[in-house]
């Protein structure tokens, strides 16, 4: 069974599209005129081994320790995670590195289905009523606690948004979508 349809907050929208335009104006300024650019295109492609098969009880017990975070903290009011341990502050970079470590943790088998979708879905409802910067972005900062707005010392307040942190929650967001 798959996570009931759920509709994106219209500033993610209004977000996606003028993020595509942000890549858009930098990629075709950049273009080959770019020095670092010039210099990555010569360079000759590298090889990677690629890894298949079941994971080895070391690597179970890695992918474990790793959740083992997420799981400390974890705030039941809201969904969010802690960004440092035991501090009650985080970030959309932040959240989207929670997205990527749910589904993660899924597809390793470290969670079930009804743990990620209990955890997923209060995630997403919390997602859906924040409290935006200026009305129109994802403030910098979060209490994960209560979901409020913070500043840098997790007091009430706006400080701004991140375009970086905003992009990256929209790739994970896409990805739950496809899921």
């Amino acid at each position: 069974m798959r996570l009931p349809p759920f509709s994106l907050p219209p500033y993610f929208r209004i977000f996606s599209h003028l993020m595509v335009s942000i890549l858009a104006i930098a990629t075709l300024s950049l273009g080959s005129a770019s020095p670092v650019i010039a210099q990555a295109e010569k360079l000759p492609a590298q090889s990677y081994p690629v890894r298949h098969g079941e994971l080895t009880d070391r690597e179970k017990a890695v992918a474990n320790r790793a959740w083992e975070y997420f799981v400390t903290n974890y705030q039941p009011t809201t969904g969010l995670v802690n960004a440092v341990n035991n501090y009650p502050s985080t970030t959309m970079w932040d959240t989207a590195s929670y997205i990527a470590a749910l589904v993660s943790a899924r597809e390793l088998a470290i969670i079930n289905k009804e743990e990620f979708d209990r955890r997923m879905l209060k995630l997403l409802g919390t997602l859906n009523t924040i409290s935006l910067f200026q009305n129109q972005m994802p403030n910098k900062a979060y209490n994960t606690v209560s979901g409020q707005k913070v500043n840098y010392v997790n007091k009430p307040g706006e400080i701004g948004f991140s375009a970086l942190d905003g992009g990256r929650m929209l790739v994970w967001l896409r990805v739950i979508k496809e899921q």
